[in-house]
């Protein structure tokens, strides 16, 4: 009885981009094996409308998110690693220190899911949507915002294993096509960083 589908799909299924920042009608062609497990995802679902005959019933909105982040995240993520380290008071191990990542709070996450129920795809489409900022920041410069907020002067580890080779070295959303249905990112970095540190949601 589902009138739509929404599926959490992935920037990643850019790959390394040639232009930024980057649209959702530039080419599909992941370098990760999660950008490729994700553009199989959208293809699964476009192509199982038209198998089963619901192309006349179901729309179905790929919402392909950048670097999200936000509280109860895993450590194993950058961004929570390095403020868990600071509060723990342990060097910061970090790979690539130049990549850039447009980082999204989950709070304009949460909301650009909701757009894209209110605004539901049209049946039989299969309608792709950037959730971004529209804005990227390299992980040094995130080491530093996070000394300046802290307070702290953090020993720094490059570990040569934490780096992702086949990561792009910059990967920047562009927004419009979400902005155009009425949803724009509201969570500041500033704001979404100054809410990891102290350990709280955001307060918009």
């Amino acid at each position: 009885g589902a009138s739509q589908v929404l599926l959490a799909s992935s920037g990643k299924v850019y790959g390394d981009p040639v232009t930024l920042p980057t649209g959702e009608d530039h080419p599909a062609e992941p370098t990760t094996a999660l950008g490729a497990l994700k553009l199989l995802e959208e293809s699964v679902l476009g192509r199982g409308l038209r198998a089963v005959g619901m192309e006349g019933a179901i729309g179905v909105t790929a919402l392909r998110i950048f670097n999200v982040y936000g509280p109860g995240q895993r450590t194993e993520f950058v961004l929570p690693h390095l403020v868990s380290s600071l509060h723990d008071g342990l060097p910061l191990r970090v790979g690539e220190l130049s990549h850039r990542r447009d980082f999204v709070h989950l709070e304009d996450v949460c909301a650009a899911f909701e757009v894209a129920l209110k605004r539901p795809a049209p049946a039989g489409e299969l309608r792709v949507l950037n959730v971004g900022t529209g804005r990227s920041v390299s992980v040094g410069e995130l080491i530093d915002r996070l000394a300046a907020l802290s307070g702290l002067s953090p020993e720094l580890i490059q570990e040569p294993g934490r780096r992702r080779p086949a990561e792009a070295p910059e990967e920047r959303a562009d927004v419009s096509r979400l902005e155009g249905l009425g949803w724009k990112p509201r969570v500041s970095l500033s704001q979404g960083l100054r809410a990891l540190w102290e350990g709280r949601r955001v307060s918009l």
